[in-house]
Order: C-alpha cells, then sequence, then structure tokens
C-alpha cells in the first residue's frame, strides 16, 4: 500500500504491486513484498527475475482478477518468471472470478498463476478459488514445493486443473485440497521426478498423466510417485492419458500407493485413446507445426477436459 495500492476491491492496484516487486527484487540480498488484508483488484501482471536475493510474496489480503472476461494478455493474469529462491505464502486468497469467463474458449482464459522458469520456490497456505483457467502453472522450474493450499471451483467449471506442470523436475505437492472442475493435478510433457502425497482431490477428473502424444517432439515423463492421498466423488482416480495414433514419447517409473477411493468412476486408468471424438486441429503454417513454450504450455487439454 505504500506504493498506491487501494484495499477496496475497485481500485487497480496492479501499478502498485509491479513496483513493490521491482523494489524488492532490486533490493541486495532480496525482499518480500505484503499484500496487507483487504480485496485488491489486480490486472494481468508479469512479476519478472532475476532478483539480487531471495524474493517473496506474502498474501494476507485477497487478490481480485477483473471480472471482464477478456481482460488477460498471453492467456495469464499472475506470472512469476526467471527468479530464484522464491517463497509465496500467507493466509490470503486469490480469487479468479471465473463464473463469467468459463463460457468462453480456454484460449482466451487466464491461468490464475503461472511459475516460469523458477529455481527453488516453495507455495504455502495459499488459497485459489474460481480461476478462470488452471489456478496454478508450473513451467520449466525445478525444485518447488506445494504445502497446504487449496483449490476451489464447481464441479462444472471447464479447465480450472489445480496444477498443470510441464517441462519440470523436483516438483513436490503436499498436504493440499483440490477441488475443481477437471484434474485436480495434471502432469504434461516433460514432467520429472513429481512427488505428490497427502492431498484430498475431489470433485474434479482425478490426477492425471497427459494427456500426451499431441504435438511433435513432446518431452518423456517419468519418476512420478502420487501416494497416501484421498480422492471422493472424481470421475478419475488417477490415470494416463494419449492420444489415439500419437506421437512417440515414454511415460516410465510411474508408482501410485496407498490410495483411497470413495465413489470414483474409475480409480486407475491408462486410456491409450483419448478423445476419440474431438476435433484435433493443429496450428499449421506452410505445413510446420509452430508450438512456442508457452502456447504448448497454455493448449494442452484445450479440447478434452
Amino acid at each position: 500500500m505504500q506504493f498506491g495500492a487501494r484495499n477496496d476491491g475497485r481500485t487497480d492496484s496492479t501499478p502498485a504491486l509491479s513496483k513493490a516487486w521491482s523494489q524488492a527484487c532490486s533490493r541486495d540480498g532480496g525482499g518480500v513484498v505484503l499484500v496487507p488484508d483487504g480485496r485488491f483488484l489486480i490486472f494481468s501482471l508479469v512479476l519478472k527475475g532475476p532478483c539480487k536475493g531471495s524474493i517473496g510474496l506474502r498474501i494476507n489480503g485477497e487478490l481480485l482478477a477483473p471480472i471482464d472476461p477478456n481482460f488477460a494478455v498471453a492467456q495469464i493474469w499472475l506470472s512469476i518468471n526467471e527468479v530464484d529462491n522464491l517463497f509465496v505464502d500467507g493466509y490470503g486468497s486469490l480469487n479468479g472470478r471465473g463464473s463469467l469467463a468459463w463460457s468462453i474458449k480456454k484460449f482466451n482464459r487466464p491461468i490464475s498463476v503461472k511459475l516460469f522458469r523458477i529455481n527453488h520456490a516453495r507455495i504455502t497456505g495459499i488459497t485459489s478459488y474460481n480461476s478462470k483457467n488452471f489456478h496454478f502453472g508450473v513451467h520449466g522450474c525445478n525444485d518447488v514445493t506445494f504445502d497446504h493450499i487449496r483449490t476451489m471451483a464447481p464441479k462444472d467449471s471447464p479447465n480450472t486443473d489445480g496444477i498443470h506442470i510441464s517441462k519440470s523436475s523436483g516438483i513436490n505437492i503436499m498436504h493440499s485440497r483440490f477441488d475443481t472442475g477437471d484434474d485436480c493435478i495434471s502432469l504434461g510433457p516433460g514432467s520429472r521426478f513429481i512427488n505428490i502425497t497427502n492431498i484430498h482431490c475431489g470433485p474434479g477428473h482425478g490426477i492425471s498423466i497427459g494427456s500426451l502424444g499431441k504435438y511433435p517432439n513432446e518431452e518423456d515423463v517419468s519418476d512420478v510417485l502420487v501416494r497416501d492421498s484421498t480422492f471422493v466423488g472424481t470421475d478419475n482416480g488417477v490415470r494416463i492419458k494419449t492420444w489415439s495414433s500419437s506421437l512417440p514419447s515414454s511415460v516410465t517409473k510411474i508408482a501410485f500407493i496407498n490410495l483411497e477411493m470413495k465413489d470414483v468412476k474409475s480409480p486407475i486408468i491408462i486410456d491409450q485413446k483419448y478423445c476419440l471424438d474431438c476435433n484435433r486441429d493443429k496450428m499449421v503454417v506452410d505445413g510446420y507445426y509452430l508450438f512456442s513454450e508457452l502456447a504448448c504450455m497454455l493448449f494442452e487439454d484445450a479440447l478434452c477436459a
């Protein structure tokens, strides 16, 4: 608030958050940005590194996304990019206010929080609800822990995955609850050394590896452990899904241990003909597929829940 933010839920506090981050990031030894109690309206914002030390975002208030469903730039709401030694914590929340946007195609809806090329991070205590798209997206990251977080969205909300991971290694998700309209946790290409333990999933579509094999040169998925977790009222428990006639990649070293399931339609499923009835049009220019890292992250599973 020292940089001009207002906790009335109506004033645009995006410039204030950006300035506070820049000062904390440029401070020798690092710094912490505090979002105090209150409601703060935030438009699309990228918080960039590298920083001169560890950097923290402590959210004790509520961050509000704009109601306008077409507000997002590059399909993100809040993105943290290219930072080492990050923590995001607090007793606050992120309100994506997605109900007015869920009828719009996924490509036009923003991820609530995207972590991009982050090394060594811990996200604890935060609640995210009613995201317009994924609650959290993790892409190109290493050594990230989610602990005691909660995501909430109605069971009929589209593509509101709790956490989506791609091209990342050493991701730990523990002691957390996911009530979503899509996958509680989804693992895209390049997910390696993923440890998921002591989570509650439901409602939602369970924990998914994939869908895989849609795009050329996808990275393999390996070393995934899901254990000591509960699934209640989900469409699936744990699943691996690949497209029919998929492009080649591999899924190896997967372990599902001590999972309790109640009212789950398909507790464990391996589906190599996923979404046969979908329209699988791809972006093609002069006969070549064009998929940037960002596009691959955003568009995975866009055609099917």
